[in-house]
């Protein structure tokens, strides 16, 4: 445990998962963590001493494949002065990084079938976690709930992990062909497989985020090449040109960087949500359909195979309140004989969402809105 006297937690919030309400923490230097109670209810643990074998580097053989070799447990003790329960007592608490390297191992050995049965019901709750909540985004949960402005916006804060995006092109093979993680135009044609026009194109476009180096006579011998002029890139360029580009390795490496929710992150948001682009991120590998048919009925997105049983979401708007009455109840009969049915408003929190949705049971009705509330 790092005893950190400097270190203050500011601000504080309950933060509702998953139906369990959890204290969520800023701390001074605004690092967002969760007590170490709540780390473990986050996590699905009955009790908060495994929190304290992990912390002991006592991983369960199971996990040890799945863990970072540089991973760097990081429970902080730290005093509370935020207006709370807790305030003026020193708690143990646990950053987003830490817990979601743990939710990651988890979820990583339960989809490979490596973990006992004991150990699978932790296994199935954090791969549902990692699909519904990113780095970024549980961060952002807390700074919401707890009314903290970092000084970063949550675009810039997506910007800073730059430097995990480098060890994650780099595990995919790129390599640098120059001293110095300076790379040549053919390592990146190399990497992305894209002909040379489409990478001339993008860096025309884009000449004022990104930098080429002119590199120097020594360094173009080096190479054996004939050319007079050449310019090299480094590495964080190198990200910004793979992330920029539409290719399939662009994806791949957006999808180790952020998960699922990170593909749509930039989606903009303009009156009511895309739910279907959003949806289709969140469920991917879940064979979601769209405008799915039911007997003589269609509803807005059907998983067969949730966890065990179908699963049925309908963004109804309001309510379909100008629908036949009578007709409707059928219908919705007739979804739930067989059937989870889980109906959300549009302008629904994508956290409130998830927390619905993780919620359904087979055979029954889910509502995520106040229909007394709904405005026209």
């Amino acid at each position: 445990m790092i005893d950190n006297n400097s270190l203050t937690a500011d601000y504080f919030s309950k933060i509702q998962i998953l139906g369990t309400e959890i204290d969520g923490y800023v701390l001074s230097n605004g690092t967002a963590c969760l007590g170490e109670r709540g780390t473990a209810r986050f996590l699905g643990f009955s009790t908060h001493s495994v929190l304290d074998r992990l912390a002991s580097n006592l991983w369960a053989k199971e996990l040890e494949p799945f863990i970072p070799k540089d991973f760097s447990w990081s429970q902080t003790l730290v005093k509370v002065t935020a207006n709370c329960p807790n305030k003026g007592s020193n708690i143990s608490v646990y950053n987003v990084k830490t817990i979601n390297a743990i939710a990651r191992a988890y979820s990583r050995a339960y989809l490979q079938g490596k973990l006992r049965k004991n150990q699978i019901h932790i296994g199935v709750h954090c791969a549902t976690l990692r699909d519904a909540v990113a780095d970024v985004g549980l961060e952002q949960m807390i700074y919401d709930s707890c009314g903290y402005k970092p000084k970063e916006s949550f675009s810039q804060r997506v910007e800073s992990s730059y430097l995990n995006a480098i060890d994650i092109i780099q595990e995919l093979g790129f390599t640098c062909s120059l001293p110095n993680d300076i790379a040549t135009k053919k390592d990146i044609l190399k990497f992305l497989k894209i002909p040379q026009s489409t990478l001339n194109s993008f860096l025309r476009k884009h000449k004022d985020e990104i930098k080429p180096i002119i590199l120097e006579t020594n360094l173009i011998h080096a190479i054996s090449s004939k050319a007079h002029k050449m310019y090299g890139y480094s590495l964080d360029d190198i990200v910004k040109i793979t992330l920029g580009m539409d290719t399939e390795r662009g994806i791949e490496v957006k999808r180790k960087l952020f998960g699922h929710i990170g593909t749509f992150i930039k989606t903009k948001i303009k009156g009511e949500i895309e739910w279907r682009e959003i949806l289709s991120k969140v469920f991917e590998g879940l064979d979601l359909h769209y405008n799915y048919t039911i007997g003589n009925y269609r509803v807005d997105f059907f998983i067969p195979d949730f966890f065990g049983f179908g699963l049925c979401l309908e963004c109804n708007g309001y309510c379909h309140r100008s629908y036949d009455p009578q007709e409707e109840d059928n219908r919705e009969k007739f979804i739930t004989e067989r059937y989870a049915l889980v109906r959300f408003h549009h302008k629904i929190s994508l956290e409130n969402l998830i927390n619905g949705i993780l919620k359904a049971k087979p055979k029954k009705v889910s509502t995520l809105y106040d229909i007394e509330q709904l405005v026209w």
